[in-house]
């Protein structure tokens, strides 16, 4: 930072190769430096490494010029003896005027002196091919020495050197020359090897002056004094004579205007740190912005501000006009905010590299300092006058030397930033106030992800619903709701139609906000959502709502488990049950209505979620074709969700189509597997031949704990008076129904009414037991007979004699503690593989490759799906861990750690399955059918968010198996979560990725921060 010289980059290459050796190679065994360069170039090599900021030293051999190697194994003579007076001809002794020794004890008294008064900055600068300045800097008094060396690499006298040396320019005052030396010749005959002594050349020597003023130098021409800009005041130094073998050190100061601004810009900065007390001047004229300390300012600020001071990636810039700064011949930033710069500058300081390009167009211009403030001032408000502060501040910075502005723009920023954090963790829960470094890094992830657009993502809430954020539109300045919304990744998923995600969002919603205590938030985003709910199902990809798809099965529960969570973490959680929510689509058929034209009560909307799924939803997506799926099969725009009520299960989907969070569909026509989903986890298109089972059934395993979750939360619900409903109701249009339950299994038997026939495909009876109803009825009697077709029901209840009545109506009913009592009672038999080859409840024993498991879906259409090992079954440990036999649950968790568990995510499929590939690269399209166009994205790849769930799931079970179980997993937790730590303070992105690919190895495809992986290490925390 001491010099400033352009078009140094070809020589720079050139001098570096050739001069590294002069600092690496230094000991008895290696070469010597006079026998591959010339002797000359001894002394302005030592100079050059004497300015390093770092322990220094050399050997006799090189100070004493002997020109042969030294051998530490056969050399038994000694070094040459000292002796202050001792001539150039004098044998066996050595003094000041013997090689270079008076030049290495003046360097090595400037190099002591330089580290006892604190100068640690060091920036070196090739003035010429031979030429090389280097400056160590005192941060603290801005006191700088240079030392310009004229390297020698061959004999002045055999190799033509040039006359002139450029002009340089150092900023600020000379304030001395603390030395100048060269290496010259002298009379002392020719060097003859002593049989003795170790001896050197004996015709060079050292001249050398210390401590002159500048015009009684010898080296230099003339010192003349100009200025460059508004803040450069710069003295241009001609040489006269730095020949080859010269050094010449200066010692700088400021010029007093310039010592007077960063005077003032210290004082303003003791608020960040009292170390900038040294060297302070008080403002006189402080504008008015700066009278106020920033961290009032910072105070006005809302959690939504601080997503844009600290975050907002290019896209989401450019959704408003603007966009992430780009540093001209290197890169753009990763964010417009102050995290962008800071995670720059991280990387900077403790290399002290001031030769960086961010340095460089720091130094060069003002665009930076410029972008950083009119961002922030263009936009009013508390944000603008967070960024008046920042204007004035930088006020002071433009106007000192260039070649301070790096370190003390860094300065103000990670004081501002610094500031901005303690402002933003005040306004979370007390767990991230009290929280680790950790914590606190992983909560700034709910700042990154959420914000409000300049469009905003989420329908608009009901008028009605009050503590509603508002602004004023920008265009037709009318006032206009601003919920904040949650980018699923950055930067892939970060503004646009492909921001929100229902399944995203609802996976990250409880780690994000709740766990943060950002519960209006929550309560908006869950209130928003529900008034999309169509078909009963809750969106995949939002697009605010009018141009929604619902396509998967799993965003609707995910959602109501964020309800639930809610209610149990909020302050007065359950009142979110009464909140308005304006319904989109009344009816499944509506056009879009506009807020408020239909409210309801949230606990209707959870009703009719899980009513339409009692009665069975089926449809064809709206504008089905390429327009809204290039790859999609036509098949695959059909939607199917339902509950086996012989199981309780839901169940749905069709092999053309992806309704779980494994959903990648194929896009490789090379390959032959576009349309095909990769990982099918749905419904079995074949039903089953008699007895196997009722109704055709591909349950995930995660969606069925996640139901269980809800319909145990909803019973809970009920008996406290706080959810209107017990049962759900299920219509059967144009036939009649008949509907018993099983003495023994308690699984409903449905029957077709008028035909007398049951469902085909069934068990006589239809009960999971296999045993009929038992008692007698009018139509039904204990003889074993299916009952026959009649036009009229029951006369009476007294004609039914079983325990529970046999019902004949065209609405069935059935209540919620029925339905979690019939998903408990068959998740196990349903979805464990035993260890037990005999188990009565397997059906495909051929399919079972590993025991001691629980199965990733049950019934899907390929089989052996049903049997792969996937880390789904830990996300229900957690959300429903009563499904679980302890002693099961925790075998299975230990394989899972045993075959899934990478460094930072989980595999998402078994390493020993023949399908498995770790390395996910969307971008090669080639003949094979599992990886083309990136098949094989659930098929292997690490993904983050499950390991929250393992890790969870883990910590449940372990305290139910005792306290020496517990440590232990508490030992195994934090050793897998430290490296999610070192990731997360070393990603300039300051967040956890999507995925990667096998072993932990970075996958350029992924999102570099996702919300749910961040969420869900964050809730280990919480559990912990």
């Amino acid at each position: 930072n001491g010099v400033q010289k352009k078009g140094r980059e070809e020589k720079e290459k050139e001098i570096v190769l050739d001069s590294e050796p002069s600092i690496a190679r230094g000991q008895h065994e290696d070469i010597t430096q006079t026998s591959i360069r010339s002797a000359f170039d001894s002394l302005p090599s030592s100079a050059i490494v004497s300015m390093a900021c770092c322990a220094t030293g050399s050997t006799r051999g090189y100070d004493e010029l002997v020109p042969h190697q030294i051998s530490v194994v056969t050399e038994e003579r000694f070094y040459q003896k000292w002796n202050p007076q001792a001539k150039p001809s004098t044998p066996g002794e050595v003094s000041l005027e013997s090689g270079i020794i008076a030049g290495k004890l003046a360097l090595n008294r400037l190099h002591q002196e330089l580290a006892a008064k604190g100068f640690s900055q060091v920036y070196v600068d090739q003035v010429d091919v031979d030429v090389v300045a280097v400056t160590r800097h005192c941060p603290s008094s801005h006191q700088s020495v240079v030392a310009v060396c004229r390297t020698a690499f061959k004999n002045p006298k055999h190799h033509k050197y040039p006359d002139e040396v450029p002009p340089m320019f150092i900023p600020g005052k000379i304030e001395e020359v603390v030395l100048e030396a060269r290496t010259v010749e002298r009379e002392a005959g020719s060097y003859g090897k002593d049989e003795k002594s170790i001896n050197g050349l004996p015709g060079f020597t050292v001249e050398i002056k210390e401590h002159i003023q500048l015009k009684d130098s010898r080296v230099v021409k003339q010192a003349g004094v100009t200025s460059r800009g508004r803040s450069e005041f710069v003295q241009e130094i001609v040489f006269e004579r730095l020949t080859p073998g010269s050094v010449i050190a200066f010692r700088v100061s400021l010029d007093p205007k310039a010592q007077e601004l960063v005077g003032v810009l210290r004082n303003h900065l003791i608020q960040f740190n009292p170390h900038y007390a040294a060297g302070s001047v008080p403002d006189q004229n402080a504008p008015e912005i700066l009278k106020t300390p920033l961290t009032q300012i910072l105070a006005r600020l809302t959690l939504a501000d601080m997503n844009v001071l600290l975050f907002r990636c290019d896209s989401e810039e450019k959704e408003d006009g603007g966009g992430c700064y780009s540093i001209p011949g290197w890169t753009a930033l990763k964010y417009a905010g102050l995290q962008g710069l800071l995670s720059v500058m991280a990387d900077i300081r403790p290399k002290n590299d001031l030769g960086h390009p961010f340095c460089d167009n720091l130094r060069q211009g003002d665009w930076m300092i410029d972008y950083v403030s009119n961002r922030l001032v263009s936009r009013g408000g508390a944000l603008g006058q967070v960024g008046q502060w920042l204007q004035a501040m930088f006020g002071y910075l433009k106007h000192i030397p260039r070649y301070l502005i790096p370190c003390y723009f860094d300065a103000i920023l990670v004081g501002a930033y610094t500031t901005a954090l303690d402002a933003t963790f005040k306004l979370m829960s007390s767990f991230v106030q009290e929280g680790s470094t950790f914590v606190r890094l992983l909560a700034l992830g709910s700042v990154q992800m959420c914000g409000v657009g300049r469009f905003p993502a989420l329908p608009p809430l009901s008028p009605a619903l009050p503590d509603v954020p508002c602004r004023s539109n920008s265009i037709t300045k009318q006032e206009e709701q601003c919920c904040i919304s949650m980018a699923a990744g950055l930067p892939h998923f970060s503004a646009g139609i492909f921001r929100c995600w229902g399944r995203d969002t609802f996976i990250a919603l409880r780690g994000l906000l709740l766990v943060t205590g950002r519960y209006l938030e929550a309560r908006n985003i869950i209130l928003s959502f529900a008034g999309t709910l169509r078909h009963g199902l809750i969106p995949n990809l939002l697009g605010e709502g009018v141009s929604a798809r619902f396509n998967c099965r799993d965003a609707v529960w995910w959602w109501l488990q964020c309800i639930q969570d809610y209610c149990n973490m909020a302050p007065n959680g359950t009142s979110i049950l009464q909140c308005p929510v304006s319904r989109m689509y009344p009816a499944d058929d509506s056009q879009p209505q506009a807020p408020g034209t239909v409210d309801q009560p949230l606990y209707e909307v959870i009703h009719e979620a899980l009513q339409r799924h009692m009665q069975g939803i089926e449809f064809r997506e709206r504008n089905a074709g390429p327009q809204i799926d290039r790859n999609m099969r036509d098949e695959g725009f059909n939607i199917v969700a339902k509950v086996n009520p012989d199981t309780g299960f839901v169940y749905g989907g069709n092999r053309f189509n992806c309704g779980t969070w494994m959903d990648k569909m194929g896009e490789s026509e090379r390959a032959r597997n576009k349309g095909i989903p990769a990982t099918p986890r749905h419904a079995s298109q074949t039903l089953p031949k008699p007895p196997r089972q009722l109704f055709m059934d591909g349950s995930a395993v995660e969606i069925v704990a996640l139901c269980k979750s809800a319909v145990r939360w909803l019973v809970e619900l009920h008996k406290q008076g706080l959810f209107p409903y017990a049962t759900v109701n299920i219509h059967r249009e144009g036939e009649d129904k008949c509907l018993s339950r099983c003495i023994t299994c308690t699984s409903l038997v449905l029957w077709a009414g008028s035909c007398g026939q049951g469902p085909v495909g069934s068990v006589l009876w239809g009960a999971s037991c296999g045993q009929r109803p038992v008692g007698s009825v009018l139509w039904a009697a204990s003889c074993g007979q299916r009952p026959v077709s009649t036009d009229e029901g029951p006369e009476d209840d007294q004609h039914c004699t079983v325990q529970q009545q046999m019902i004949y109506h065209s609405k069935l009913t059935v209540s919620y503690e029925d339905w979690n009592r019939n998903i408990q009672n068959n998740f196990e038999k349903m979805f464990y593989v035993s260890q037990d080859p005999n188990d009565p409840n397997e059906k495909q024993p051929e399919l079972v490759h590993k025991r001691g498991i629980y199965k990733d879906s049950f019934g899907a259409s390929s089989p052996w799906c049903d049997y792969q090992l996937r880390p789904n079954f830990t996300i229900a440990m957690v959300v429903a861990p009563e499904l679980f036999t302890v002693e099961r649950a925790w075998e299975a968790l230990n394989i899972a750690e045993q075959k899934l568990l990478g460094p930072l995510g989980m595999k998402t499929l078994d390493p020993d399955d023949m399908v498995y590939c770790g390395v996910y690269d969307n971008s090669l399209d080639n003949d094979n059918y599992n990886l083309a166009r990136g098949f094989n994205y659930h098929q292997g790849p690490e993904w983050l968010w499950p390991v929250g769930y393992f890790l969870r799931a883990k910590l449940y079970f372990a305290k139910k198996l005792g306290k020496e179980t517990y440590d232990r997993t508490v030992f195994l937790v934090k050793n897998v979560l430290s490296r999610h730590y070192v990731h997360l303070e070393r990603s300039p992105w300051r967040g956890l990725p999507e995925l990667t690919n096998e072993n932990g190895q970075y996958c350029s495809f992924s999102c570099e921060t996702q919300a749910w992986s961040v969420a869900t290490v964050l809730e280990v925390l919480y559990d912990l």
